[in-house]
């Protein structure tokens, strides 16, 4: 199979996504986006859930790839870690700012929600497990913590893109995002 068109259809199901949100995704949809027939999707995937799911798995790596390497510095607080490491998520959400809409609303479909609960993302995914260890907050209001700084995150980030982007540096949006969090 063919990397290339793999990654055609997901790029396809990423704007997708960030134009009208999981509504808008049919295998009629995702093949016109992806400049080929419904029939020729087939040949890829077996369905949309299955290019839904490895778009998701794209994501998470990338998401790991971006942190691979931070460890905490005893000599910082936890703050500045945080910032540091936060630092490698924003990155990787403004290098691809599809991917990061993608990302904060899959993680509230039914379907995501079932997988977390069944683990089958470890606790909830890379950036709540890289993220939570640093919020002042009990266990069960983590996951909840994670998901606001997240989807503010990636809001704060298409508002620089829009518009006044000199406005929405990354220090503004940690800023303004984990303001009484950590």
């Amino acid at each position: 199979m063919s990397k290339a068109a793999r990654e055609l259809i997901k790029a396809g199901v990423y704007e997708l996504v960030k134009e009208g949100g999981f509504g808008l995704l049919s295998t009629q949809r995702i093949a016109e986006k992806s400049n080929m027939t419904k029939g020729n999707l087939y040949n890829y995937f077996p369905d949309k859930d299955q290019i839904v799911l490895e778009a998701y798995d794209d994501i998470e790596q990338g998401l790991q790839e971006m942190i691979n390497g931070f460890e905490h510095n005893s000599e910082l607080s936890d703050k500045e870690n945080l910032k540091l490491l936060w630092n490698r998520f924003y990155s990787y959400f403004e290098a691809f700012p599809d991917r990061a809409v993608f990302y904060v609303i899959f993680r509230s479909l039914p379907l995501y929600l079932d997988m977390a609960k069944d683990n089958k993302f470890g606790f909830s995914g890379v950036f709540d497990k890289s993220i939570s260890p640093y919020i002042k907050a009990d266990d069960i209001y983590k996951s909840a913590i994670c998901d606001i700084v997240l989807h503010n995150t990636v809001r704060l980030l298409e508002a620089a893109i829009a518009g006044n982007r000199s406005k929405f540096d990354a220090d503004y949006i940690f800023e303004t995002v984990f303001r009484g969090i950590c």
